[in-house]
């Protein structure tokens, strides 16, 4: 046997143990950049979300989505410049008014810490109470959580009339008066089979990383 081959054979060895721990290196570094990516979208999915409908311009659409949340209505939207959100129809365009309602579903998700701001309100039925209105929630299991009756302008704090649960859809009816939706806040809460699966992935990635640091 030529001399030369052992020596041939370890640098073969050599090449072929520096490839194998290149991979299993690029293997790690994907990994842990799969568990860096879930760990972002549960802490998005955690974070509170503003949508101002009053700086998207003035138009007519059937349905609107965001981030988790798909909005309609007894007619179509309108949304007014400077302004915010209302139903096509009734005593103005550019208003929630009579009994047209607005209905809030989130997909894929619940949500914590809803409320919406009721930029300005009309008292149509002569009352005294401007902006009187229902709103009805659902929770996490898509029950009805009840009916609540609101009036005026400002601030209406869902999650809080409903009693700190999670929202899976609610609706805003008026009660003959009017009033316009500038903006809405809520906190996305990931559906029990999203955080199952994604639980389930993150256990799986970790004990693969211990197996490749400890062979």
């Amino acid at each position: 046997m030529s001399p030369l081959l052992p020596a041939i054979w370890e640098r073969r060895r050599v090449r072929l143990d520096s490839a194998t721990e290149y991979h299993k290196m690029k293997r790690v570094v994907y990994i842990q950049y799969l568990l860096a990516a879930g760990l972002l979208c549960v802490s998005q999915a955690q974070a509170s979300l503003v949508i101002d409908f009053s700086n998207q311009g003035t138009s007519q659409s059937a349905e609107l989505n965001y981030n988790n949340l798909t909005i309609t209505g007894s007619a179509n939207l309108q949304l007014l410049n400077l302004n915010g959100l209302g139903i096509v129809g009734g005593a103005s365009d550019y208003t929630i008014d009579g009994a047209e309602w607005v209905k809030f579903s989130f997909t894929g998700a619940y949500a914590s810490q809803v409320s919406y701001y009721v930029v300005s309100t009309g008292n149509l039925d002569g009352d005294g109470f401007g902006g009187e209105a229902f709103i009805q929630a659902f929770d996490d299991a898509h029950n009805s959580l009840g009916t609540q009756s609101i009036n005026g302008a400002g601030t209406k704090d869902v999650t809080a009339l409903f009693g700190g649960a999670l929202i899976s859809e609610f609706y805003v009816t008026a009660d003959v008066d009017s009033h316009r939706i500038g903006s809405m806040e809520y906190t996305l809460v990931p559906e029990p089979s999203s955080a199952l699966l994604f639980a389930t992935g993150a256990l799986l990635i970790t004990a693969k990383l211990r197996k490749r640091r400890h062979p």
